[in-house]
């Protein structure tokens, strides 16, 4: 088995996303329809990595916190992971709801 040691001064950890960086990568994700796209041939990869460095680079433009392509990524999949985990609850208690009444 593989240990890794990592020097904790070496680790540089990035300030928490605040509500409104959230709601601006919303917005700007949005504008970039592209970066939802689930296709996987060349093109459309690489097409999805462009759309996300401009998306950063307008973030960045528009927000006091620079924040790399990779970050806002990360954070844009865990969003729709809490999405649709929350979404999913509310269906199972909707059947849930409606077997009781039948």
């Amino acid at each position: 088995m593989l240990c890794v040691f990592v020097v904790m001064s070496e680790v540089r950890r990035a300030a928490n996303f605040s509500a409104m960086e959230k709601h601006l990568l919303i917005e700007l994700v949005q504008k970039f329809s592209v970066v939802e796209n689930k296709e996987t041939d060349k093109f459309s990869m690489s097409e999805r990595n462009n759309a996300w460095n401009e998306l950063a680079r307008e973030f960045s433009a528009s927000s006091n916190v620079k924040r790399s392509a990779e970050q806002l990524k990360q954070v844009f999949i865990l969003y729709c992971v809490v999405i649709y985990c929350r979404l999913a609850t509310v269906k199972c208690e909707l059947y849930t709801v409606q077997s009781i009444n039948r």
